[in-house]
């Protein structure tokens, strides 16, 4: 678990113990802003997963080969964008 993760975590529990337990006022309310903008935030950080490179293959091109109005590596050949027209 993340640090973050955790702070938020708790960040919601006080804010639940102090809302619904003493009728806290009302810039208790901040903590559940904070609370789950923290674990929103490291959640979708700790998923997010880096794509390992396969040695087999070979590194992809910095560029996007354009044909057509169409892009090079569309497996359907369905544009992916709209051409200029002339």
């Amino acid at each position: 678990m993340d640090l973050g993760l955790i702070a938020g975590i708790v960040m919601l529990i006080g804010w639940a113990i102090s809302t619904f337990g003493f009728n806290g006022p009302g810039w208790v309310h901040f903590f559940l802003s904070a609370g789950v903008f923290l674990v929103i935030w490291r959640y979708s950080v700790l998923s997010r997963k880096k794509p390992k490179p396969d040695s087999s293959e070979p590194p992809a091109s910095s560029r996007r080969h354009r044909i057509g109005g169409h892009r090079k590596d569309s497996p359907t050949g369905v544009p992916l964008f709209r051409a200029r027209k002339p």
